[in-house]
């Protein structure tokens, strides 16, 4: 009886742990856009319009089209088409870092004459690919 009990316990524990380790490990935290030459927080690439952080929410402080730390503000730093900092300016040479929970990085480019950078197509493709991906 008790090695029946015995491998019960062992089963039911392998099974708890294995599906611990598939829940860690199935969540990705968004990847987040930092200012290249500051460091400063822009926010993180999420399509959840309802995270404070996200740049896809229309009343956050890194979605809004009004705050000064969007992307999405065609008039401030970060999203104007005439500034160095901008991802919609085709000629910009500090556009939003992009970094992922692995440290990765690359740069968010909107409208590039640059290779090997984000642009807006990838970008909505990526945001795609993380919904199908969430838990």
């Amino acid at each position: 009886m008790t090695k029946i009990y015995t491998f019960i316990l062992l089963f039911f524990s392998a099974v708890v742990l294995m599906f611990l380790l598939s829940s860690a490990v199935a969540y990705a935290a968004p990847p987040i856009l930092v200012d290249g030459q500051t460091g400063k927080y822009l926010g993180t690439l999420s399509n959840n319009p309802y995270d404070q952080d996200s740049t896809s929410n229309p009343y956050g402080q890194y979605g809004s089209e009004y705050s000064q730390d969007s992307i999405n503000n065609p008039y401030g730093q970060y999203g104007s088409e005439y500034s160095n900092d901008s991802p919609n300016n085709p000629y910009a040479t500090n556009p939003p870092a992009i970094i992922d929970s692995d440290g990765y990085y690359d740069y968010l480019k909107f409208r590039t004459n640059l290779p090997a950078i984000i642009d807006s197509d990838g970008y909505y493709d990526y945001l795609k690919f993380r919904i199908n991906q969430a838990p």
